[in-house]
Protein backbone atom coordinates (compact mmCIF):
# COMPACT_ATOMS: atom_id res chain seq x y z
CA UNK A 1 0.00 0.00 0.00
CA UNK A 2 1.45 3.61 -0.62
CA UNK A 3 1.35 6.38 1.86
CA UNK A 4 -1.23 8.44 0.47
CA UNK A 5 -3.54 5.01 0.13
CA UNK A 6 -2.02 4.51 3.94
CA UNK A 7 -2.99 7.89 5.44
CA UNK A 8 -6.67 7.42 3.74
CA UNK A 9 -6.93 4.33 4.99
CA UNK A 10 -5.94 5.35 8.58
CA UNK A 11 -8.52 8.36 8.54
CA UNK A 12 -11.22 6.36 7.40
CA UNK A 13 -10.85 3.72 10.02
CA UNK A 14 -12.44 4.68 13.26
CA UNK A 15 -14.93 2.56 15.41
CA UNK A 16 -18.40 4.08 13.75
CA UNK A 17 -17.57 2.60 10.67
CA UNK A 18 -15.83 -0.75 12.07
CA UNK A 19 -19.23 -1.12 13.40
CA UNK A 20 -21.08 -0.03 10.26
CA UNK A 21 -18.91 -2.29 8.36
CA UNK A 22 -19.61 -5.74 10.76
CA UNK A 23 -23.57 -4.71 10.88
CA UNK A 24 -24.01 -4.21 7.36
CA UNK A 25 -23.58 -8.35 6.71
CA UNK A 26 -25.97 -10.57 8.14
CA UNK A 27 -23.29 -13.35 8.80
CA UNK A 28 -22.47 -13.77 12.42
CA UNK A 29 -19.39 -11.62 13.86
CA UNK A 30 -18.12 -12.15 17.29
CA UNK A 31 -14.57 -11.21 18.30
CA UNK A 32 -13.37 -12.89 21.91
CA UNK A 33 -10.20 -12.00 23.92
CA UNK A 34 -7.80 -15.07 24.86
CA UNK A 35 -9.86 -15.73 27.72
CA UNK A 36 -12.86 -16.33 25.34
CA UNK A 37 -14.78 -12.86 27.08
CA UNK A 38 -16.80 -11.92 24.23
CA UNK A 39 -15.30 -8.30 23.12
CA UNK A 40 -17.33 -7.44 19.77
CA UNK A 41 -20.73 -9.03 18.25
CA UNK A 42 -22.51 -7.59 15.34
CA UNK A 43 -26.37 -6.99 15.46
CA UNK A 44 -26.83 -10.25 13.63
CA UNK A 45 -25.19 -12.29 16.37
CA UNK A 46 -27.02 -10.83 18.77
CA UNK A 47 -30.48 -11.00 17.83
CA UNK A 48 -29.74 -15.06 16.79
CA UNK A 49 -28.11 -15.95 19.87
CA UNK A 50 -30.92 -13.74 21.93
CA UNK A 51 -28.50 -11.51 23.75
CA UNK A 52 -29.71 -7.80 23.02
CA UNK A 53 -31.36 -6.81 26.19
CA UNK A 54 -28.77 -9.20 28.07
CA UNK A 55 -25.08 -7.87 29.75
CA UNK A 56 -23.37 -10.02 27.18
CA UNK A 57 -19.83 -8.01 27.04
CA UNK A 58 -16.53 -9.46 28.61
CA UNK A 59 -18.46 -12.99 29.41
CA UNK A 60 -17.29 -16.13 28.57
CA UNK A 61 -19.71 -18.73 26.62
CA UNK A 62 -20.76 -20.28 30.00
CA UNK A 63 -21.65 -17.13 31.84
CA UNK A 64 -23.38 -16.48 29.04
CA UNK A 65 -25.38 -19.64 29.01
CA UNK A 66 -25.94 -19.37 32.79
CA UNK A 67 -28.68 -15.92 31.64
CA UNK A 68 -30.48 -18.74 29.54
CA UNK A 69 -33.14 -21.42 30.45
CA UNK A 70 -32.10 -25.07 29.14
CA UNK A 71 -33.55 -24.60 26.30
CA UNK A 72 -30.81 -21.67 25.49
CA UNK A 73 -27.69 -22.91 26.82
CA UNK A 74 -26.74 -25.95 24.33
CA UNK A 75 -25.67 -23.33 21.65
CA UNK A 76 -23.48 -22.15 24.42
CA UNK A 77 -21.94 -25.14 25.54
CA UNK A 78 -21.51 -26.17 21.88
CA UNK A 79 -19.51 -22.66 21.15
CA UNK A 80 -17.42 -22.91 23.93
CA UNK A 81 -16.28 -26.65 23.30
CA UNK A 82 -15.62 -25.57 19.64
CA UNK A 83 -14.02 -22.61 21.26
CA UNK A 84 -11.40 -25.03 22.91
CA UNK A 85 -11.08 -26.79 19.74
CA UNK A 86 -9.76 -23.89 18.41
CA UNK A 87 -7.09 -22.42 20.81
CA UNK A 88 -6.15 -26.22 21.19
CA UNK A 89 -5.42 -26.77 17.39
CA UNK A 90 -3.74 -23.31 16.91
CA UNK A 91 -5.85 -23.22 13.42
CA UNK A 92 -9.40 -22.38 12.10
CA UNK A 93 -12.10 -24.86 13.27
CA UNK A 94 -15.59 -25.36 11.37
CA UNK A 95 -18.31 -25.50 13.75
CA UNK A 96 -21.79 -26.29 12.33
CA UNK A 97 -24.98 -25.84 14.69
CA UNK A 98 -28.34 -25.24 13.70
CA UNK A 99 -30.86 -22.99 15.24
CA UNK A 100 -34.64 -24.16 16.16
CA UNK A 101 -37.04 -22.31 14.38
CA UNK A 102 -40.71 -20.82 14.75
CA UNK A 103 -43.87 -22.82 14.57
CA UNK A 104 -43.58 -22.45 10.56
CA UNK A 105 -40.14 -21.95 10.10
CA UNK A 106 -37.84 -24.61 8.82
CA UNK A 107 -34.68 -25.08 10.99
CA UNK A 108 -31.65 -22.58 10.31
CA UNK A 109 -28.02 -24.23 9.93
CA UNK A 110 -24.77 -22.25 10.63
CA UNK A 111 -21.08 -22.80 9.64
CA UNK A 112 -19.11 -21.31 11.96
CA UNK A 113 -15.07 -20.78 11.09
CA UNK A 114 -13.38 -19.86 14.76
CA UNK A 115 -10.02 -18.51 14.04
CA UNK A 116 -7.47 -18.23 16.99
CA UNK A 117 -4.87 -15.34 16.88
CA UNK A 118 -1.72 -15.77 19.07
CA UNK A 119 1.04 -12.79 20.38
CA UNK A 120 4.31 -13.30 19.55
CA UNK A 121 5.29 -14.85 22.70
CA UNK A 122 2.67 -17.90 21.77
CA UNK A 123 -0.11 -16.30 24.07
CA UNK A 124 -3.90 -16.17 23.09
CA UNK A 125 -4.51 -12.92 21.44
CA UNK A 126 -8.25 -13.02 20.19
CA UNK A 127 -10.75 -15.44 18.54
CA UNK A 128 -11.84 -14.04 15.68
CA UNK A 129 -15.62 -16.06 14.52
CA UNK A 130 -17.32 -15.70 11.39
CA UNK A 131 -20.63 -17.34 10.17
Amino acid sequence: MNKQAHADFDGFVNPENFFLLINATRNLVTLKDGENRWRIANTSTLDLYGLNAKAWQAKTCEELAALFDESGRGIFDACAQADRKAWETGRPVAFVWTVAAGQNQKPRSFEMLKTPLFEADGSRKALVCIG
